[in-house]
């Protein structure tokens, strides 16, 4: 059987799931699904800029392994709840899930845990006093989305 050289063969274009943690692109808005009860996932399978370009104006930043911040208030734009009639589980392997909307605490949290001079510790010594503060505020999703930087901090 004959192979096509590789040189004829088209680079794969990069796609949203080929980013890495904490990095941030631009999407089309078409590729972030709202469901019926408001939940949000992206698309992972999307095509991705580095800036802002032509339809390509939503900014995203990948968390950790299917979670997404899209910072859907720096932009003028209108979704529509979508009707689907099974679990978005079934497609866990096309779309991630959407866990905040760019708020100024959780990008925050995230330039402080970026911080290369802080000891393992210190980071997350500081990463707990800010989770214990989104729960006395009563900003649970802000504090489970700390805790996840916690863990992921302990694995590293």
């Amino acid at each position: 059987m004959a192979k096509l050289p590789e040189d004829k063969l088209k680079k794969k274009e990069a796609e949203l799931h080929d980013l890495k943690d904490r990095e941030s692109a631009y999407i089309d808005p078409a590729h972030m699904l709202v469901r019926g009860d408001g939940e949000c996932f992206i698309n992972e399978e999307c095509k991705y800029s580095n800036k802002p370009c032509d339809l390509m104006i939503l900014r995203v930043t990948k968390l950790w392994e299917g979670g997404y911040v899209a910072c859907v208030n720096e932009i003028d734009h209108k979704w529509e709840k979508q009707s689907l009639r099974c679990n978005i589980g079934v497609y866990k392997n096309i779309y991630g899930e959407v866990i905040d909307f760019g708020n100024t605490p959780i990008e925050e949290i995230l330039k402080s845990a970026d911080d290369p001079n802080p000891s393992l510790s210190q980071h997350i010594s500081v990463l707990s006093k800010k989770m214990r503060d989104a729960i006395n505020n009563k900003d649970y999703e802000l504090a489970a989305f700390i805790r996840e930087l916690i863990k992921q901090k302990e694995k590293n």
